[in-house]
């Protein structure tokens, strides 16, 4: 996987000299981290709780004539887990009773892969079907537009050393452990796609909608042992992440290069 991302680096690299037009692109917005549960003796444990948490990052896009190229991007967000636990009465509980908890640490994500951009997408032009192509082409005012920007490309995450750590909280009669199982310097490689939304207006770009996905692989680069204790039993589990989830963010595209035609 290292090697595959120093090809893309080099790709990247290569592919500068032919940049029609560079873009930075600042982004901010939430992400949503999925956890994986690799055991549990307790089936009630639900590791599709989802938690929110911020998310900040920098793209940098090269676009040819067609409208595609390559980017380099960096990003800061969170990794961990997050979980719902139910307790119900079939084990000794007096009600039927819900524990969430969740827990997260920094990860630095960086970038390289590929991106499309389609030609702008007129609202005034779908919506006067009267007006012919020539004519629109040289209206100075043509309004809002749109523009539909895929990508795919492979990203390295980067979290901090994860030390010896815990919490116990009591709910109704059960005693719940989270206990974060210590790593060094850790991280792991992802796979992103995302699919962006570039609004516009008279030919000038103004702002971006944008919806990534992040599958993380291989081990989980954060796991924690659940320890259940209640009356009747114990029961345990273990949850960790590898940075799975999406993202939803808004950006603001800045024009650095543009090769004048």
């Amino acid at each position: 996987m290292r090697f595959i991302f120093f090809i893309l680096l080099i790709f990247f690299t290569g592919y500068t000299a032919r940049a029609q037009k560079i873009t930075l692109l600042p982004q901010v917005g939430v992400q949503f981290i999925k956890s994986k549960l690799e055991y549990a003796t307790l089936a009630s444990i639900n590791n599709r709780y989802l938690h929110l948490n911020p998310y900040v990052g920098f793209r940098l896009m090269y676009q040819t004539k067609k409208g595609c190229g390559p980017f380099a991007g960096i990003a800061n967000g969170n990794i961990g887990y997050s979980y719902e636990l139910f307790l119900p009465a079939t084990i000794d509980m007096n009600v039927y009773d819900l524990h969430r908890s969740s827990s997260m640490v920094d990860v630095w994500r960086f970038e390289l892969g590929y991106h499309w951009n389609t030609k702008p997408i007129y609202f005034k032009k779908i919506w006067d079907n009267h007006v012919s192509r020539e004519d629109f082409a040289n209206l100075k005012q043509k309004g809002l537009s749109v523009r539909i920007q895929p990508l795919i490309g492979l990203a390295y995450q980067k979290i901090n050393e994860i030390g010896p750590g815990g919490a116990t909280s009591g709910l109704n009669g059960a005693y719940i452990t989270e206990e974060d199982i210590p790593t060094g310097k850790s991280g792991n490689f992802a796979i992103v796609a995302g699919l962006g939304f570039e609004f516009g207006r008279n030919d000038k770009r103004k702002f971006t909608l944008s919806f990534n996905y992040v599958r993380g692989i291989g081990l989980s680069a954060y796991r924690t042992k659940l320890t259940i204790d209640t009356p009747s039993a114990n029961y345990k589990g273990l949850l960790g992440s590898n940075g799975t989830g999406f993202n939803i963010t808004l950006g603001i595209p800045l024009t650095l290069w543009s090769k004048k035609r």
